[in-house]
């Protein structure tokens, strides 16, 4: 008797298509996906950085072209003026205390007519403070900065000085300098007054990234550190900046105490981390901003711009 018994054959079980597993496709849009995340955040990076420094250079023109109008009307710098023409034109001259910033052994020669916003290096307060007050008070610039009690020592800068576009804790004020005048971009700690030192007042720093500094410099002059019209210096108290000295005056951003005053040098300067500039450690050779270095990241740069 047959037995007409169903038949069963066993196969061997198949992998299922819906494996959580991802495709070599699947991770091939994730990673295309991921870089175009990436790129867009650097992308929108430098369109940032871009904008903050045609900012900048816009602000440095406008305060540039501000003074040259004052000067086209009243025939001297603003804050450059003698006291009794300046003061018949309604603005702000005294020689008493708590006003101007132009009593004090440091601030004599305040409004003298040399053409030049200070003596040599001078601090930002006296022709310096006056050279703000006068654009203000003609209504040349926005900026409105209170009047400056000489002896009232270290002081926000913010009340007196005009935020760089560059951003935070950077500041524009004047500084003058073998007969010529500049303005000046740099960190900024205190208002430059009577007192100074590393606690005391004229607290500057050089904070400025590199790559700003040599976008700006390019943008405008030979994009080298030390030359033209766009130069790497700032207001400063040597204690802090050069590591020598007790003094204030237009120093080089420099880390070393090598031409950190006075001519620029072709010192041998490695770069590092640390510097706005260098000369890949090769002495007599011309130094350049250091870009090279992690990419102009670092934060050591100042930059003043000499009147046009």
């Amino acid at each position: 008797m047959v037995c007409n018994m169903p038949v069963q054959i066993l196969r061997s079980p198949q992998k299922s298509h819906n494996s959580a597993a991802f495709t070599l496709i699947e991770l091939s849009i994730v990673l295309v996906i991921i870089g175009l995340i990436v790129g867009g955040v650097l992308v929108g990076r430098d369109l940032i950085a871009t904008a903050a420094v045609r900012s900048q250079l816009s602000q440095i023109e406008q305060i540039n072209t501000a003074a040259n109008t004052f000067r086209t009307k009243y025939r001297y710098l603003p804050g450059d003026m003698h006291a009794a023409e300046a003061m018949t034109a309604g603005l702000y001259r005294t020689n008493a205390p708590n006003i101007t910033g132009c009593d004090g052994y440091y601030a004599t020669g305040c409004g003298n007519g040399d053409g030049l916003l200070g003596n040599d290096s001078d601090y930002q307060n006296g022709e310096g403070h006056l050279f703000l007050l006068d654009l203000s008070v003609t209504r040349l610039v926005g900026f409105t900065p209170p009047t400056y009690g000489y002896n009232s020592g270290p002081t926000d800068p913010a009340t007196f000085l005009p935020a760089a576009k560059i951003g935070p804790p950077h500041y524009v004020y004047t500084v003058s300098t073998n007969a010529a005048n500049y303005l000046a971009v740099s960190g900024v700690l205190h208002y430059c007054g009577f007192h100074l030192g590393a606690s005391g007042g004229c607290e500057t720093s050089n904070v400025m990234r590199v790559a700003d500094a040599y976008s700006m410099d390019t943008k405008v002059d030979d994009g080298l550190p030390q030359s033209g019209r766009a130069t790497a210096r700032m207001l400063g108290y040597s204690g802090n900046v050069c590591g020598n000295g007790s003094a204030t005056g237009f120093l080089w951003t420099g880390v070393s105490t090598t031409g950190c005053w006075g001519d620029p040098t072709t010192a041998a300067t490695a770069g590092s981390a640390t510097t706005c500039y260098d000369n890949s450690n090769a002495s007599g050779a011309v130094q350049r901003y250091s870009i090279s270095q992690n990419n102009g990241s670092g934060t050591n740069c100042a930059l003043s711009f000499a009147f046009q």
